[in-house]
């Protein structure tokens, strides 16, 4: 039954497709709905009306914390639900839910958000705790042109409000495959880090981020824009503090960039040490190590890393804020340590990496084919050894 002190709010626009979904598996939770529409010109409006929710217009202004605080300004109930319109909660997680928000001493919980990469493999993708249950209180509002968040967090100002906040057995799969990636998005996002950037300029991750998106759009001046972020970071590097959050895909881009396209102080021999000291949980990070020590054919160093990666897919022991291709925890890392193992000459374990692999549609026929080069291996050995 869903609680009628609980409120799921959503922020949409031209999302008249996905609406109904969300909003039915939401209503499994929550007595009521509400969506902020910032300008649909699909039928978003009709649709979230007709199937219950309240629909609050409002003007966008390059802010969607602006658009999740009218959401929650618009909510009546003690508690909210935070979802995307590309989001679902599965009824077993409704239920917990709604049971949840009963317990007086509790400002918010953390649940389970699993990306679905593809339509038809609902485990293949990532996943991580967010802030998605919690009071309606005047402490919790939304900060972040492009990537609102609750700030502060409600762990960091429970206590001083004699609350505690918990982690909830319910997940919300976000149906990220109903989102494909364009130039025009990329070049939407920009806009609002860069206005993100004139309002809080030490943001070095948002810069980050700036510089690879526009590297997505093949703009050169992304490596301009990544050499401004690694001069801003490499004093406190060069003092051995640990890096802030986001700023991992700066030090994946040195791993691999030419180095007559590197714009800044920082090196690849830097990157390996950074990503040694302070991304062994960053599997994008790991990945690019990796790759850039099998290029170099340090197998010896590439081939823990690859074992790294598959720990971290086993155990899901993987930094919490991170979104990636799953394959890079598995079976990629898996032929790319067997074809380690061939270099290094450990037939055994590269017979059983790629004997692990052989009915996997994407690495079944490259690992067959390596097989095959492992048995002639073993032949020419049986051979050699054999009394003449």
């Amino acid at each position: 039954m869903s609680a009628p002190d609980l409120t799921a709010c959503f922020v949409a626009r031209n999302h008249a497709r996905d609406l109904p979904a969300a909003l039915a598996a939401a209503r499994a939770a929550a007595a009521h709905l509400v969506v902020v529409d910032t300008g649909s010109t699909d039928d978003t409006v009709r649709v979230a009306t007709e199937c219950g929710a309240t629909v609050v217009p409002f003007p966008w202004a390059d802010d969607f914390a602006a658009a999740n605080n009218a959401a929650l300004d618009a909510a009546g109930t003690g508690w909210i639900l935070w979802l995307s319109p590309d989001e679902t909660l599965p009824e077993a997680s409704a239920l917990r839910v709604a049971g949840a928000i009963s317990d007086p001493g509790v400002l918010a919980y953390a649940l389970l958000v699993q990306q679905q990469l593809v339509a038809d493999r609902p485990a293949f993708g990532t996943a991580n705790h967010q802030w998605r249950l919690f009071r309606r209180h005047d402490a919790l509002r939304f900060r972040g042109r492009l990537h609102p968040a609750l700030t502060p967090a409600p762990d960091a100002v429970a206590a001083g409000l004699g609350y505690a906040t918990r982690p909830l057995e319910a997940v919300i799969v976000r149906h990220a495959y109903l989102n494909e990636l364009t130039p025009e998005k990329i070049r939407f996002s920009n806009r609002l880090i860069e206005a993100e950037l004139r309002d809080r300029p030490d943001r070095v991750d948002l810069t980050v981020e700036l510089g690879c998106n526009l590297l997505l759009l093949n703009d050169p001046r992304g490596h301009a824009v990544l050499g401004v972020a690694a001069a801003t970071l490499k004093p406190g590097f060069d003092r051995h503090e640990a890096p802030p959050p986001g700023v991992g895909p700066l030090v994946e881009y040195l791993l691999g960039v030419p180095d007559g396209d590197n714009r800044g102080p920082l090196d690849r021999a830097a990157a390996r040490r950074l990503a040694a000291r302070w991304y062994l949980d960053e599997p994008p990070v790991l990945w690019a190590f990796a790759g850039d020590r099998y290029l170099a054919k340090d197998f010896t160093t590439a081939a823990p890393l690859l074992a790294r990666l598959l720990e971290l897919g086993r155990t899901g022991g993987y930094a919490a804020d991170l979104g990636f291709d799953p394959d890079i925890v598995g079976r990629g890392a898996l032929m790319n340590l067997g074809q380690c193992q061939l270099q290094l000459h450990r037939l055994p374990e590269a017979k059983a990496s790629f004997a692990a692999l052989r009915t996997d549609p994407g690495h079944g026929p490259r690992a067959t084919e390596l097989l095959a080069v492992i048995a002639s291996l073993e032949r020419q050995t049986l051979d050699k050894d054999a009394p003449q």
